[in-house]
């Protein structure tokens, strides 16, 4: 899996929005299963455990779903989000929801040369962060190349790929600051001067 810089990235900061978000102290979130891509969703929630403070609910339920065959058709997925987070965020007692979804390029095979690789997809992952009054507190797309072949050592390489790429891109949009995606605290223990996270 190959990670493109990430596009179309929106973010409400301080100052330009509501008073509900500007004042939101964000605990927890429910983690949506990915449309398009099953796995995503469990890097998404691996990567939100192991990165940020935050409590990660993954529902798996398929009420969660949103429908999104036409990319282009963003007022009525805005309004269906935003209804969506309101009611998970109730049923599930968080502060905040992750909508995500994967579309996908038709896959081409690589050159016979290459050996172990079988073929490739373009694909985008779509994000989308939303508090629990509905509005949307960071959007982003993903450009990424998938191998459609891969081995359980390929797996944890992507998880760590995506991790680092993901935790990169949340601290140049400063939504660890803004309170949105908060980073796990690291703090040493007096008696064996030993770095823990919490």
């Amino acid at each position: 899996m190959t990670f493109e810089p990430f596009e179309q990235s929106w973010v409400a900061k301080q100052g330009q929005s509501s008073d509900s978000i500007r004042n939101s102290n964000v605990t927890s979130v429910a983690v949506l299963p990915v449309e398009g891509d099953p796995e995503m969703g469990a890097r998404l929630v691996t990567l939100l455990q192991q990165e940020t403070a935050l409590r990660v609910e993954a529902p798996t339920t398929g009420a969660t779903e949103i429908s999104a065959d036409d990319p282009n058709s963003a007022t009525a997925d805005d309004a269906d989000r935003s209804t969506l987070a309101k009611e998970i965020t109730r049923d599930l007692g968080v502060d905040t929801v992750l909508v995500s979804r994967v579309t996908s390029s038709p896959a081409h095979t690589t050159h016979p040369s290459d050996w172990g690789r079988k073929a490739e997809d373009s694909r985008r992952l779509y994000l989308y962060l939303l508090n629990r009054d509905g509005q949307l507190l960071w959007k982003d797309e993903l450009p990424f190349t998938q191998v459609t072949v891969s081995t359980p050592s390929q797996e944890t390489s992507m998880q760590t790929d995506l991790s680092d790429h993901v935790m990169q891109h949340v601290k140049e949009l400063r939504l660890d600051e803004l309170g949105y995606l908060p980073k796990k605290t690291v703090y040493r223990s007096p008696k064996n001067d030993g770095a823990l996270a919490r």
